[in-house]
């Protein structure tokens, strides 16, 4: 697991997956997750709740860094819970937890 500061209040967590040369990226602004990469599954999942303006050009910035690696991917629209699952169910739950 691998965690990179892309700008200030900017933070992309990379974390591999067993027996896969795809990581998931999970980026967040600030404390909060806003965006999920699944690259083996080709989906991005999207924090969908009103979030500030500096958020939303975080958000904007991690896609369009991203745009030609997920060009094609999914996208699914997730609340805090759901992304707060994916997660749980990415990680060992007591790393999970203390997000």
């Amino acid at each position: 697991m691998k965690l990179v500061a892309v700008a200030p209040n900017m933070t992309k967590l990379v974390i591999p997956i067993a027996n896969s040369m795809y990581p998931i990226e999970v980026c967040f602004s600030y404390d909060t997750p806003i965006v999920a990469f699944n690259h083996q599954q080709e989906r991005v999942y999207l924090l969908d709740r009103k979030i500030s303006k500096t958020t939303t050009t975080h958000l904007n910035k991690f896609l369009g860094a991203s745009e030609s690696v997920t060009e094609g991917y999914g996208q699914s629209r997730v609340d805090d819970e759901h992304m707060s699952s994916l997660l749980q169910h990415t990680l060992a739950p007591e790393v999970a937890h203390n997000l």
